[in-house]
């Protein structure tokens, strides 16, 4: 959350490698250490670029103006 909203007009895919450099070899190894998981055969680069997509994924979801809404109301 807290890179989605610092510097709102950094450009998003700089903002994405950051996250995902922090995300896998900061906050992976420290989850590692206080053995909340327990990785078998997973490395922290493979999780690089799944945190790149799912920093992207967030950004575009919060950027929407527009959501399609739930129910149409009906006019009585």
């Amino acid at each position: 959350m807290f890179f989605l909203q610092a510097k709102p007009n950094m450009n998003v895919f700089i903002k994405a490698v950051i996250f995902g450099l922090f995300s896998s070899y900061i906050a992976e190894p420290f989850f590692q250490w206080l053995e909340v998981y327990v990785p078998l055969q997973w490395k922290f680069i493979y999780s690089f670029p799944i945190q790149i997509v799912i920093y992207l994924v967030a950004h575009y979801l919060s950027r929407r103006e527009k959501f399609s809404p739930f129910y149409k109301k009906k006019n009585h």
